[in-house]
């Protein structure tokens, strides 16, 4: 099974990563890439780029990925436009967001262009506010690194808005990551750089970093206000803190004591038992435990039924002794009416409740809940809704802290940043609650269940890897620091998840509730770790002791342990049920463990339920393009 789980690992691994190979466009190649940028005291670039295309079949034209997302968030692209730079023509295009990348696609669907053309693409760049508080910089692609074609000749010229220190300027040239400057040539005049390189391969690229001194450029464009992240994050930090103190006051609170039982505390039925001991949960099985508890108290007899096929498997029937009015007037009585109403009224089998019996197990249960309101409540509910509505408040304040770095990363308006931001989180929210309060008991121990389980978390995690990739591969993490928004946002994603966590799992039980937690728990105790000598005295009492506790073993999951135990004893089968093999503990509890999960089944149609130089790709701007 681990080399199963290996392989499909090793399977999303390959796929993730084979998505970062492309081939070279065989339609096209770039003959001359000339770059003009005039930068603005405001860090705004006006930009001129003229590419010289041979194409070698018909075409439509070509179209310019211009990534958006630089220093974390997403930088504004406008006045765009599309010129033949040898007539001055017009071109046709079509702007559109492709995720991070604003896509300029030119040429006409219905006209072909063929041989070499020249196309002039002039556009405003706004490289804003750069979050860094060292220093400034112009950090550009002049060519990034998306092309998909070779580029014979590249020449730049960026005009800067006033002096600067020419010893800390670095271009580079090469594949994404590269830190080389063999290949590209370039000089400063006055507060010009000029340059120029040759012989790009496909998806090799040339980049620019200066670094400026801090305060070289006025008045940027800032895409939030830091302010009400921290006081957001802040008051995310004062709930978590509210969190794991309501936490550890509860855990106090709601500690156990247990007190010795050797029967069921209070009366209770097992189904009651297992809805307390369950805190408020109980399951169609657990509700049809109860069917040994009327056969312990003389209501009904049990019968096995022998296989009649090869491949049949034996089964059982349930024969009524006592008319329903001996058991009461409560959900006992409807149920136990209920029970015989699918066979003949005295008789019934499993296969006759297969599939018909669950609808009134449920029914029951709604009435064994019903039972425990109010005053007899076992959880302090409102309690439980307050934590609930807290915790659903930490969501939206975090979706609040989240929606600026979606608005700000894709260049979206509030709103709609906001929309799948919180449904992110409410769909995170409710895997921690369920996470949280789940029953451990509950475990599904079924191996094919654990695989599929596993197969489940290793596509679901394999496609978030692709998307994280696709996410991430613009984002210059040297420029990463703790006050940056990236850091900000990371911090309250863990805040979120350790507060959702902390506050899920926080309850309180009334007193009502503990008072009888503290018995079923000693209850409990008792039945799982019995001394054989204090059982035999309860056996010399009442030699029934074994069976009158078995469903209550049963709703506590202790059948493997008592089983066990019994198995030291010397004991003739209970007079309430009737086998045609001789008498084995462990062969009957198989038998009601299979027969009431079959009869407590529904339908299978239904359902319950910092700089350095910089490298190529690192800066702003780039990305690439490619023939339509």
């Amino acid at each position: 099974m681990k080399k199963i789980l290996r392989l499909l690992i090793l399977l999303i691994v390959v796929l993730v990563l084979f998505q970062g190979f492309s081939f070279a466009d065989e339609y096209y190649t770039i003959k001359k890439y000339d770059v003009k940028i005039d930068v603005m005291e405001n860090n705004i670039y006006h930009i001129k780029e003229t590419i010289d295309v041979s194409f070698s079949q018909p075409r439509h034209g070509i179209f310019r990925d211009i990534p958006t997302t630089l220093y974390g968030y997403s930088h504004e692209i406008s006045d765009i436009y599309v010129y033949d730079s040898l007539t001055g023509m017009s071109y046709n295009y079509e702007v559109t967001h492709q995720g991070s990348n604003v896509q300029i696609k030119i040429g006409d669907a219905d006209i072909y262009v063929d041989g070499n053309q020249s196309y002039l693409i002039e556009y405003i760049y706004d490289g804003g506010y750069d979050l860094i508080s060292e220093y400034d910089e112009f950090y550009f692609n002049i060519i990034g690194t998306q092309w998909n074609t070779p580029i014979d000749e590249v020449t730049f010229q960026i005009n800067m808005p006033k002096g600067f220190d020419s010893n800390r300027l670095n271009i580079t040239v090469g594949g994404y990551g590269s830190t080389s400057s063999d290949r590209v040539d370039w000089t400063v005049q006055g507060d010009s750089i000029i340059g120029s390189a040759s012989g790009l391969n496909p998806h090799e690229g040339v980049t620019v970093a200066l670094n400026l001194d801090e305060g070289y450029y006025q008045n940027a464009s800032k895409p939030f206000t830091m302010i009400w992240i921290y006081l957001l994050i802040v008051l995310l930090i004062g709930l978590l803190g509210l969190a794991i103190y309501i936490r550890m006051n509860n855990y106090r609170r709601n500690t156990i004591i247990p007190i010795l039982n050797f029967y069921s505390p209070k009366d209770l039925n097992p189904a009651e038992i297992a809805y307390v001991f369950n805190e408020e949960h109980l399951t169609n099985k657990d509700m049809s435990s109860i069917i040994i508890y009327w056969a312990s108290k003389g209501y009904l007899k049990i019968y096995e039924v022998e296989k009649s096929g090869l491949f049949d498997k034996e089964s059982m029937y349930f024969e009524r002794l006592v008319e329903p009015s001996k058991i009461g007037t409560g959900y006992e009585y409807h149920l136990f009416k209920d029970l015989f109403s699918h066979g003949d009224g005295n008789k019934v089998t499993v296969d006759d409740l297969k599939y018909e019996f669950y609808e009134n197990l449920e029914a029951a249960r709604s009435l064994v809940r019903d039972q425990y309101r109010d005053d007899k409540e076992i959880l302090e509910n409102k309690f439980q809704y307050g934590i609930i509505i807290a915790s659903l408040l930490v969501m939206l304040l975090t979706a609040a802290i989240l929606s600026i770095y979606t608005k700000v990363l894709f260049g979206l308006t509030y709103l709609w940043a906001a929309l799948p931001t919180v449904i992110f989180l409410f769909i995170f929210w409710l895997i921690a609650i369920s996470i949280a309060t789940r029953h451990k008991r509950r475990i599904n121990r079924n191996k094919l269940i654990k695989i599929l389980r596993y197969a489940v978390l290793v596509v679901i995690f394999g496609n978030f890897f692709v998307v994280l990739k696709n996410f991430v591969r613009d984002i210059d993490f040297s420029n990463i620091k703790f006050g940056s928004l990236t850091t900000l946002m990371i911090a309250s994603i863990v805040l979120y998840i350790i507060t959702v966590f902390a506050i899920g799992k926080v309850k309180r039980y009334s007193p009502f509730g503990k008072d009888l937690l503290n018995n079923i728990y000693g209850f409990k105790n008792f039945l799982e770790t019995a001394k054989l000598n204090k059982l035999e005295m309860l056996f010399k009492d009442n030699p029934e002791y074994f069976y009158d506790m078995f469903p209550y073993v049963m709703v506590f999951d202790l059948t493997k342990i008592w089983d066990k135990t019994m198995q030291s004893l010397t004991l003739k089968g209970p007079t309430w049920y009737v086998s045609n093999h001789p008498f084995s503990t462990y062969y009957m509890m198989g038998m009601f463990n299979r027969s009431f999960t079959e009869m407590s089944a529904p339908p299978k149609s239904s359902s319950t339920s910092s700089f350095g130089g910089g490298s190529v790709g690192g800066g702003g701007g780039g990305g690439g393009g490619g023939s339509w």
